[in-house]
Parts: C-alpha cells; structure tokens; sequence
C-alpha cells in the first residue's frame, strides 16, 4: 500500500498545481506586488527544484524497494546481465 499511497498523493499534488495554481497566479503576482514577468522567475525556480529532487527522491524509492528482498533458492542473479528465469533461454546474456 505504501507505493500506491505515495503515488496517489503524487497525483492529488499535480492536480492541485493544475487546477488551483494556475488559476491563481494573476492574485499571486497582485499579492506580491511584483509584475508577471518577474513571477517567471518562481515558475523557474519550481521547475528547477523539481529536476533536482526528481532524480534524488526516485533513487531513494528505488533503494529502498529492494530492501530486505532476497532471491528465491536456485535464482541467484549473475552479474553479467544474464536472468536464469527470463524467456528467450540460456545463453542470452549482454552484449
């Protein structure tokens, strides 16, 4: 439930930037006194962040889903690319 959960609340915050935060940037600018082309340089800044933190939080998720995950008996992963259980058969490792 905890990657659902995280992935519905991602969703619930996209919504919410699309469908009230747009709206409001016309007040936003007005509250703070400053004129929209300067509001460009928030819009900036938040698509910056996001393109830092993606990336680190995505890496953080990904860890940490394969803590504590053994492989089953007989299945062990060999490091040369090659899956023992995957279809296609022996011998197709990396290239």
């Amino acid at each position: 439930f905890g990657l659902v959960g995280y992935l519905f609340l991602v969703e619930m915050v996209s919504g919410i930037l699309q469908g009230f935060y747009v709206p409001l940037i016309p007040d936003l600018v007005e509250h703070l006194g400053i004129r929209d082309a300067d509001f460009n340089w928030f819009e900036a800044a938040q698509l910056l962040l996001s393109a830092l933190v993606v990336p680190v939080l995505a890496k953080g998720l990904l860890d940490g889903a394969h803590e504590g995950r053994e492989e089953p008996p007989g299945e062990e992963r060999r490091d040369d690319g090659h899956d023992p259980g995957a279809p296609g058969g022996e011998g197709r490792g990396r290239r």
